[in-house]
């Protein structure tokens, strides 16, 4: 069996088993649903960019919301090329593979410093600089924190 057809598999198996979740019936309350999935999905995106925001947290809290309330959200991004795996993998692992950490880790703490540098030489803001430091620090805590999936069953994929 090719890795992409394995892949495939598992993410149709995650998402047969969250049919059976219990969903929110009422059309308000998935309304709300989709609209905090929607936002999560955008701070998301905007996270890939900004240092602040934590993008796969913010990925992981998307596709619950949408796996409560919106079969179709869900699954769309369940075959997202660039945020399917990472839900697939926790949804089967309930865990992030050390790859993902590592560079989740690095790319927060070359942005953090560029940012914190910028705010001391440019704007003469250390104050400021310390604070994004700590939201930095506070956020590579929470991201090494999430269990890490073991290596054994990374290769395995």
């Amino acid at each position: 069996m090719s890795p992409l057809h394995a892949d495939s598999t598992s993410r149709s198996r995650a998402t047969e088993e969250l049919r059976a979740r219990p969903r929110v019936r009422s059309r308000v309350g998935r309304a709300l649903l989709v609209s905090a999935g929607t936002s999560s999905l955008g701070l998301a995106v905007l996270g890939i960019w900004l240092p602040v925001l934590p993008t796969t947290p913010l990925v992981l809290l998307a596709a619950w919301l949408f796996s409560l309330s919106s079969e179709r959200f869900h699954s769309l991004l369940l075959e997202s090329r660039l945020f399917g795996p990472i839900i697939s993998d926790w949804e089967r692992h309930r865990a992030l593979p050390v790859r993902v950490k590592i560079l989740t880790v690095v790319i927060l703490a070359v942005s953090i410093s560029i940012s914190s540098a910028w705010l001391v030489f440019a704007h003469g803001k250390p104050a400021w600089a310390i604070v994004v430091a700590l939201i930095g620090i506070a956020v590579a805590a929470f991201v090494l924190r999430i269990p890490t999936r073991p290596k054994v069953e990374a290769e395995e994929r």
